[in-house]
């Protein structure tokens, strides 16, 4: 399992590994490879980041690189070579693909080169990128033209039908359903691991998130507030009380109430729905009245790893809330007449963190 408190070491260790190879004066491509068919990156698809805890930077580099001995020294890397590490990392989490899916479309040189235009955006415009290339063309389409080899060739070596890599090829989601033994057999072919042809890979539980006191109601409450505060003007206008007695917040006609769903690592999406998500907002539904609802906002706590778009959740609309927020590991989604999501940084999260901390232990002391 990967936790958040994981995240920087794995920034170092990934900027670190690749300083390595730009520093060698290896090609590009090759650090791609070594990256991403090393044992290191087979774990960490895996939801296994133990190695942090197991081999120091320069042992992992050595891993990594097929040396035989640890790195003698490992100088400190550029600030273009530490958002390159952390972009890519970022990248990995955020989309739950592959490394080797993330090189395909940002391949390391064209990542250098995004150094100057993006080192100061919000992360959200490196993901916007990305969502963009996957847009401009298929994976498997995307593989053929890596590897310089035609549907034809492709099927023919593979076995499969022409006519269902030309299906493949055309969306995505054709291939994230296919029979396995097809996506072996492509793989075989094409030199790639099959995990790359899994719509998501579960490389990340975040159970560390909000692991802070998460089972104290008054602190979960207060952190949803202030993280939906920070993210939604509307919010931050009210100045809201706590009610204890029932553990909400009230600002005249306005409400607000703070859930979190049981931690599971495995969202269960249904037609594009999360119906554990639906639940807990058809539970609330039962105690307010539809015609009170316009003055209710409901902010929820995800644990699960999908539903990062708002697809998932614009069925919610119809409940009638004035707002219903999803908070998951890395986003925050509104969902009312117009939708808008934001990535959460580290460091909004700490500071959202320590603030509710801080006013939670106020409360305490006046009960």
């Amino acid at each position: 399992m990967i936790k958040a408190d994981s995240l920087s070491r794995l920034y170092q260790y990934f900027t670190a590994i690749i300083g390595y190879g730009v520093r060698k004066q290896y090609s590009f491509e090759s650090i791609e490879e070594f990256v991403s068919y090393s044992e290191t990156f087979r774990r960490l698809e895996q939801s296994d980041d133990s190695f942090l805890s197991q081999r120091t930077i320069n042992q992992e580099i050595a891993v990594v690189y097929c040396l035989d001995a640890p790195v003698s020294d490992v100088v400190d890397s550029d600030t273009v070579l530490i958002w390159v590490g952390q972009a890519y990392m970022r990248l990995f989490f955020h989309f739950n693909k592959s490394i080797y899916y993330i090189f395909l479309y940002i391949p390391l040189g064209e990542m250098l080169q995004l150094y100057s235009l993006y080192h100061e955006m919000d992360w959200n415009q490196l993901f916007d990128l990305f969502t963009q290339k996957m847009s401009e063309v298929t994976l498997l389409r995307k593989l053929l033209n890596k590897k310089k080899l035609s549907v034809n060739k492709l099927a023919q070596l593979s076995n499969i039908s022409e006519a269902t890599i030309n299906y493949y090829c055309l969306k995505d989601s054709n291939i994230y359903e296919a029979r396995y033994a097809y996506i072996d057999a492509i793989a075989l072919v094409l030199k790639v691991n099959t995990n790359l042809f899994l719509k998501k890979i579960h490389n990340y539980v975040d159970y560390g998130r909000y692991e802070v006191d998460k089972h104290d109601p008054i602190f979960r409450s207060f952190l949803g507030l202030y993280l939906a505060s920070y993210f939604c003007g509307d919010i931050n206008n009210r100045k809201y009380s706590y009610l204890v007695e029932n553990n909400t917040f009230q600002f005249n006609e306005n409400q607000l109430s703070v859930v979190w769903t049981e931690s599971s690592r495995f969202a269960n999406i249904t037609e594009s729905k999360n119906p554990a998500i639906i639940k807990i907002v058809e539970e609330h539904c039962e105690m307010i009245p539809f015609g009170f609802r316009k003055n209710y906002i409901l902010v929820i706590f995800e644990y699960n790893q999908v539903s990062e778009s708002v697809k998932a959740y614009k069925c919610l609309i119809d409940f009638g809330f004035d707002k219903i927020i999803i908070i998951n590991q890395s986003n925050i989604l509104c969902v009312y007449k117009n939708y808008w999501q934001s990535y959460i940084s580290d460091s909004v999260n700490k500071m959202m963190i320590e603030k509710a901390k801080t006013k939670t232990a106020e409360i305490k002391q006046k009960i």
